[in-house]
């Protein structure tokens, strides 16, 4: 009886174990997704008339891929711009590597760490054209949600929100180093350029809604 008893109980257990990893090889471990955003620039309340009129526009596109079921590994490459077409523009092209971590192991809500590196360019056009680039490396991350329509798989919408911080610098407007008005007037300018630059086109505040694909 003893024996019978135990024989039962590890056939339940291999068949809830086979059971198990059968629903987790079944379900779709590939994500695309895709973030699209723009704002009138005058709703960023930047002090700069040169921007009025403007646009902020940011665009996103993402690969994610599951290696267990708590945890994925993303790769995606972004463009953000901010500015006046016929005056200033700032801009950068990003490459980003996220891990995604996914509490209670649903694939539902997620905590996400980034590391990533920007080549931002500022480009001045009219009498006195500029054309500059430089580079900046950034970290942070993000809380977010997935949201599946119907069953696991197919379209998905994630809303999420974080902070990212960049580490470099833009020096748009040169320093001849005298300590006249105008180098105090430059140093002025490229520290609100730098606010602009980090918190809005680089890194800063992270809000999205991007909608994707899982198989």
């Amino acid at each position: 009886m003893k024996k019978t008893a135990i024989i039962l109980g590890l056939l339940v257990l291999i068949n809830v174990s086979i059971f198990a990893d059968d629903d987790y090889d079944s379900m779709p471990k590939n994500a695309i997704t895709l973030d699209l955003f723009w704002l009138p620039t005058s709703l960023l309340v930047l002090s700069d008339s040169d921007f009025t009129g403007g646009m902020f526009w940011s665009t996103y596109i993402q690969y994610e891929r599951h290696i267990t079921e708590g945890m994925s590994l993303a790769g995606n490459i972004g463009y953000r711009s901010i500015g006046n077409i016929d005056g200033y523009i700032l801009s950068a092209v990003s490459l980003e590597a996220h891990i995604r971590s996914y509490p209670g192991g649903k694939r539902i809500f997620f905590v996400d760490g980034m590391l990533g590196y920007a080549l931002f360019n500022y480009t001045e056009k009219g009498d006195n054209p500029k054309n500059i680039f430089s580079h900046y490396f950034k970290f942070g991350g993000k809380l977010g949600w997935r949201i599946d329509f119907g069953k696991p798989g197919g379209f998905i919408l994630e809303p999420s929100f974080g902070y990212y911080i960049p580490v470099g610098r833009t020096r748009i407007n040169s320093i001849e180093g005298d300590g006249s008005l105008n180098d105090f007037f430059n140093f002025w300018l490229n520290t609100m350029s730098e606010i602009i630059i980090q918190g809005f086109v680089v890194g800063g505040p992270q809000l999205s809604l991007s909608f994707g694909y899982r198989f």
